[in-house]
């Protein structure tokens, strides 16, 4: 056989034909083992491969998922890093802002209000919360600018029944505003007169009286805006001052040519000779009637003011001698006194039967004396100066400024008018302004509420906030309708001495009372009496409701102790606290009720544990005088604290009452800003703002930014302003001893030490509208793109319109 040739079917079989069987079965058992064996090691062979290649996916899968993580987390830190950029942009634009509004307060007090609302818009931080704050509170009387968008405003005057405001400019017009509204009424009047320098309302106020610089004056008819008969011709020179008598019948017309001449309203003709006194003033600035229409007042170049009688158009008795050249006079609403302004700044108010000052010249300006007025009741003169301010004096008593000078135009005043009620006084100025100032409004932000008789100890709103009460020096419980400002029935009376502390009971049905008179009373809000018998003890320097309304914490003074009472019986609940060395302050629960936290005269705060009694952990010290006040966050984690130090201090008590301990060092933050005693520290209830007050004389509110989303560490807090009420005449001290915020966070209420109680306004939406109100435009294109270059130009304030786009 060749065995270079594989055996053929035939072959194999005769060569294993005769093979013995064993040795066949083994060997089809051994071909049957290979073959198995070969088939697993390629099974495995395809296994591995099989679990090799899902190793590869499962490591591609997880490399693009890890590739797709990290792109999302680049793609998130990268919004996150653009959302911080956007941020600090805002923060940086916002604070930019609101510094320039501050920059700006006393110089372009109308363009301070309008970048104060873009600081507030742009982002809302303490700085631009500060601004609007600020500027709602700066010059207070300052209703609203009327802008009439030119460069000099000469004459302002009311209509008799006071609802409109005339006043010229030097576009040669006359604007008509409805003083409600502040908005212009129809279109301006005689466009085609030159330089209206004086204009002044008829008695009946059906027509208005116009002198401009040609020395014409025109008559119009205010119903039609046109003229009525022909203009009055007479003069040679410039119109300085138009009157009109009382009953409406004579006009007068003071001009540059020394001239004063009385003109018959009904034929429109002159009445005699100009008036003319023996010596040559060469001017005559600034003529008035006085009330009887008798006698006419003018002033003139050469320092004199002279009285003329009406009915013989001469004058009576001498010149009365000024101390500088008269700009203008104005008699008292009962003729016995006419008030002269002069160049030299001062002011002097003269007899008119004897021709005598009354009193020392006022002074008070820095410049020239442009324009005087008295109100309606004759107890204040109004002046404005070349020094752009306007003093308000009091005229009746102390011949003194009624507070402080008021601020507003940029220019010289060169007009003012009372509006007939005289709550309203209008002024105009070289700056192209006229302002409205509100007379009767001592805090711009804020309502005054009166009815005790003397230091108001403690401030408290109902839960509902539609009711606050006031406890004071007068043993009396004050309920105040927060809507209207009004008492509520009478003052409740039950107490014999000082009452030093009240609150409400969370569900608001129960009030109580502390006094020094060693007793607290617990009244029925809606009956107004006494639920039960006082709960008599020692005095109850401080009183608190428990969260639950089932328990009141007093503060007792004398013994050092805290009392813990149960509302529901009357009785005290287990033994006084004790750990203080000198009387206990103020009380204050926690928000869970599990905690209450004590200041007291020893310097120090403890923490007390409600349910054992027992102080937590050792008092918490930092203050150098007195604790007068402690104060809970809403959220329970901080505490505020007022001492005699002058300081507040923020104390982090989050560990001390999830751990029951105390450490020896515990976290706080000293915030300094006061210049006398704390007396009242309050959290708001939505825990963005600390209001703080002074006790003594600097009659001082602070408002701290205390919200961890604008101050995220205790280091960062801010103080977003102070509330400060001006004195008032006759006021020799004022203390703030008590500040609650309402429900909303949206009003705090102080009361003082002169028995006064104010509602401050807080809600920074009411400031914006406010400034807008104030403001009364937008920012024009230039100062926008001064102040805002990078941003589309666009309304600050919606109720006005933009500034036209320039022509081409």
């Amino acid at each position: 056989m060749n065995t270079d040739q594989a055996p053929n079917g035939d072959s194999y079989q005769k060569l294993y034909k005769h093979e013995p069987q064993d040795i066949r079965q083994k060997r089809i058992m051994i071909a049957g083992l290979v073959t198995l064996f070969i088939f697993l090691v390629f099974a495995i062979w395809g296994v591995m491969d099989a679990l090799a290649f899902a190793t590869k996916m499962g490591e591609a899968k997880n490399t693009a998922v890890a590739n797709e993580n990290f792109a999302k987390t680049a793609q998130a830190n990268a919004q996150i890093e653009q959302q911080n950029a956007i941020k600090k942009a805002q923060i940086a634009q916002s604070g930019e802002l609101a510094s320039d509004a501050a920059a700006l307060r006393d110089k372009n007090f109308q363009l301070s209000l309008l970048l104060g609302i873009e600081a507030f818009r742009h982002l809302e931080t303490y700085k631009s919360r500060g601004s609007l704050l600020a500027n709602a509170q700066a010059n207070p009387k300052l209703r609203e600018f009327l802008s009439p968008q030119t460069s000099y405003i000469y004459s302002v005057a009311f209509s008799p029944d006071g609802k409109m405001l005339a006043f010229s400019s030097d576009d040669n017009k006359i604007i008509l505003v409805n003083v409600a509204t502040g908005q212009q009424i129809g279109s301006p009047l005689g466009g085609y007169m030159k330089q209206v320098n004086s204009i002044a309302f008829s008695p009946d106020g059906k027509m208005l009286a116009a002198g401009n610089g040609d020395g014409i004056i025109i008559l119009l008819d205010i119903a039609t805006g046109q003229p009525i008969g022909q203009p009055l011709k007479g003069h040679k020179r410039r119109i300085t001052s138009v009157a009109f008598q009382p009953d409406g019948k004579m006009l007068a017309s003071s001009s540059e040519d020394g001239s004063i001449i009385l003109w018959n309203v009904a034929t429109g003709r002159p009445i005699g000779q100009p008036l003319k006194g023996d010596i040559d003033t060469n001017w005559v600035t600034s003529v008035a009637f006085s009330p009887d229409g008798k006698t006419l007042a003018s002033s003139n170049g050469d320092r004199t003011i002279i009285l003329w009688d009406v009915a013989t158009g001469q004058p009576i008795g001498q010149p009365l001698q000024g101390t500088d050249v008269a700009s203008t006079v104005a008699f008292s609403p009962n003729g016995k006194t006419l008030a002269s302004g002069s160049w030299d700044g001062t002011i002097i108010l003269w007899d008119t039967t004897t021709g005598q000052p009354i009193h020392e010249p006022l002074k008070g300006h820095n410049g020239r004396v442009r324009s005087v007025a008295f109100s309606p009741d004759g107890k204040t003169l109004t002046s404005g100066s070349d020094d752009n301010t306007i003093i308000l004096w009091d005229v009746a008593y102390y011949y003194k400024p009624i507070g402080q000078p008021l601020k507003g135009h940029m220019g010289k005043i060169t007009s003012l008018a009372f509006s007939p009620d005289g709550k309203t006084l209008a002024s105009g100025s070289e700056d192209g302004t006229v302002i409205l100032w509100d007379i009767e409004i001592s805090q711009p932000i804020g309502q005054l509420l009166r009815n005790h008789g003397a230091t108001i100890t403690s401030v408290a709103f109902s839960p509902d906030g539609k009711t606050l009460a006031s406890g004071g020096y007068d043993a009396t419980v004050v309920l105040w309708n927060v809507t209207t400002g009004d008492p509520i029935g009478q003052p409740l009376k039950g107490h014999t001495a000082t009452v030093t502390s009240v609150a409400f009971s969370p569900d608001g049905k129960i009030l109580a009372s502390g006094s020094a008179d060693k007793t607290i009373i617990l009244w029925d809000v809606t009956t107004h009496q006494p639920i039960k018998p006082p709960l008599k003890g020692h005095v109850a320097m401080s009183i608190a409701f428990s969260p639950d309304g089932k328990t009141l914490a007093a503060a007792m003074g004398g013994d050092d102790t805290i009392v813990l009472w149960d509302v529901a019986t009357g009785q005290p609940i287990g033994q006084p606290l004790k750990g203080h060395r000198n009387d206990v302050t103020s009380v204050v629960f926690s928000p869970d009720g599990k905690t209450l936290a004590s200041g007291s005269f020893d310097n120090t705060i403890i923490l007390w544990n409600v349910k054992t009694g027992q102080p937590i952990g050792q008092p918490l010290k930092g203050h150098t005088d007195f604790v007068t006040s402690v104060a809970f966050s809403p959220d329970g984690k901080t505490l505020a604290s007022g001492s005699e130090d002058q300081t507040v201090m923020l104390w982090n008590v989050a560990t001390a009452l999830d751990t029951g301990i105390v450490s020896a060092h515990p976290t706080a933050q000293r915030l300094d800003g006061h210049r006398d005693w704390i007396c009242s520290v309050a959290f708001s209830p939505d825990g963005k703002t600390l209001a703080s007050s002074s006790c003594l004389a600097s009659n001082t509110i602070i408002l701290w930014d205390v919200s961890a989303a604008l101050s995220p560490s205790l280091a960062t807090h801010q103080q977003i302003g102070q509330l400060i009420k001006p004195y008032e005449p006759g006021e020799t001290q004022i203390g703030v001893r008590s500040v609650a915020f309402s429900p909303d966070s949206k009003t705090l209420a102080s009361g003082s030490n002169v028995g006064t109680i104010i509602r401050w306004d807080l809600d920074p939406q009411s400031w914006l509208e406010k400034s807008c109100q104030r403001a009364g435009r937008n920012l024009t294109r230039i100062e926008w793109g001064s102040y805002l270059p990078n941003e589309p130009y666009r309304t600050t304030c919606p109720q006005y319109a933009l500034d036209a786009e320039p022509t081409p």
